[in-house]
């Protein structure tokens, strides 16, 4: 993809350099190649993200470089998944390009085949045997190639079909890669790049969000006394719970153990807090029962934090704000949500 001389992309792995060393960055491969590509111009997509996230005054760190890198460069998103289904692309395209070969030689054959017998006829003085031996030749020549046409045909609908296989393989790899795989909802690694461009998004348009820490109370203790595999089975309810609560263009996801995350676009800190009562007073009015015995494990309830971003702000601040409030939350007696102001100078409570 690259077609730089030698003094451009000198430049470019100048310009790169400089603004890691400026920024604080290690100059590793990953790093080197997103500040190359930003300077280079060829990654629109990238060239954007970088340039929304400097004019809201983002700080650039590892941590974001490498979110950069994961999205606009060489995701590992599903990695091998997309590695075999491109051999498997290649293998295709190299059958029916064989295919075509074949196909162009015969009809190269069959345009001569043409020419000679229209330099025959045109000489005259040919008697019935020899008329019947032209038809009787140039019948097989269009027999054969209307198969090998025939042959390409099919090849092409089969090559169509697997790749369409292929494709709906890449999209589940995808999905798997970012779908936590004991709840089914979003993992971390979807919730920070869903979150890096919610944030990107909101500074380009002006808009409004807001973000949810959600954390199960006494978990561990519930995980010591009664088992992980009724444990995990919490883990799920809530992951259901915090589902059935959003909608649109929320986005909830398990951000790690026991602890979840909501992100609320276009949605103000007010109406962040109500989102959480909601999801609060919903767990909390659940028992805990095990299916196949009754046995009743008593009630789960959540602890909530809450923040709406800040213009400017880094994405890794309105993180720590909205998990500030819930530490608050669970200081505060658990079972609530807390909402942080800007500052985090004051911490509003409800519940």
């Amino acid at each position: 993809m690259y077609s730089d001389t030698v003094p451009q992309s000198t430049e470019f792995a100048r310009s790169a350099m400089e603004r890691m060393a400026h920024e604080g960055i290690p100059a590793n491969p990953e790093n080197f190649a997103v500040w190359y590509e930003y300077y280079c111009g060829k990654n629109a997509a990238l060239v954007k993200a970088i340039d929304v996230l400097v004019a809201g005054n983002q700080k650039f760190d590892e941590e974001v470089s490498g979110e950069l890198y994961d999205k606009h460069v060489g995701s590992d998103t599903g990695r091998e998944a997309v590695k075999d289904v491109g051999e498997r692309i290649q293998s295709q395209l190299e059958s029916v390009i064989g295919v075509l070969g074949e196909v162009s030689e015969g009809t190269g054959e069959y345009g001569d085949r043409l020419r000679d017998a229209s330099a025959t006829l045109g000489g005259g003085d040919l008697e019935m045997e020899g008329l019947k031996r032209i038809v009787e030749s140039l019948m097989a020549d269009t027999q054969k190639v209307a198969a090998q046409n025939q042959q390409l045909d099919a090849k092409l609908k089969q090559s169509s079909k697997q790749m369409q296989n292929l494709r709906e393989e890449l999209e589940v790899a995808q999905r798997e890669a970012m779908t936590d795989g004991l709840t089914g909802i979003p993992n971390r690694k979807f919730f920070d790049m869903h979150l890096r461009q919610a944030v990107m998004d909101t500074m380009a348009s002006g808009k409004i969000l807001s973000l949810l820490m959600v954390d199960i109370d006494f978990f561990k203790k519930f995980n010591d006394e009664h088992g992980h595999q009724i444990g995990d089975e919490v883990i799920k309810l809530v992951a259901r719970v915090l589902q059935s609560s959003t909608k649109g263009q929320d986005v909830a996801a398990r951000y790690g153990g026991e602890e979840f995350s909501i992100i609320l676009p276009d949605t103000s800190l007010e109406n962040a807090v109500s989102v959480g009562e909601h999801i609060r007073k919903s767990m909390a009015s659940r028992k805990i029962v095990r299916r196949n015995s009754g046995k009743t494990f008593g009630n789960i309830t959540l602890s909530i934090g809450a923040a709406q971003y800040e213009p400017g702000e880094a994405m890794s601040s309105l993180i720590e704000r909205a998990d500030a409030a819930l530490y608050q939350a669970k200081e505060g007696g658990r079972n609530r949500v807390m909402a942080a102001d800007p500052t985090q100078k004051k911490i509003a409570a409800t519940g």
